[in-house]
Parts: C-alpha cells; structure tokens; sequence
C-alpha cells in the first residue's frame, strides 16, 4: 500500500500536466477551426453572394432600380451644350 502513494502522485500530476495542455491548447484555438464552422462560413457566405449578384438575370428581384422615374425635360438642351 505504501508503495502505491508514489505512484498514484505521478498519475495524478500527469493527469493535471494534460488537462493543463489541454487547456491551453483550447484557449490557443482559431475561432474558425473547426471543420463544421467552415463549412457552414463557407455555406453563408455562397449565400449571400448568390442573393447579392445583380449580374444575373434570373435575380431580377435583387436588382436596384428606382422607386420612381420621371421625364428629364431639360436633357436635350443639356447635352447640345457639352
């Protein structure tokens, strides 16, 4: 029994050694490491540039157009003077 207190002191100071590494292994970590939060970074941001691209004109609903037109009257006049 005796014997065994040495022992169990060298396992129990291992165990913390690694729970320490672990630890700091955590808090050493890049926010996007995991490879689920890539891919779902990567889903999102596919996403969104699908439903910004205005290119397309099968999008024609995200297209910017003005909310309303009107005639520009002095346009002609304008232009003979340039």
């Amino acid at each position: 029994m005796e014997h065994d207190i040495p022992e169990l002191r060298r396992r129990l100071a291992e165990a913390e050694q690694r729970e320490n590494e672990a630890k700091q292994r955590e808090i050493e970590k890049p926010p996007f490491q995991s490879s689920s939060t890539l891919a779902m970074l990567t889903y999102f941001l596919a996403w969104v540039y699908k439903q910004t691209q205005t290119r397309d004109p099968a999008n024609a609903d995200n297209k910017l157009r003005p909310a309303k037109i009107r005639e520009w009257m002095g346009f002609p006049q304008e232009q003979t003077a340039v």
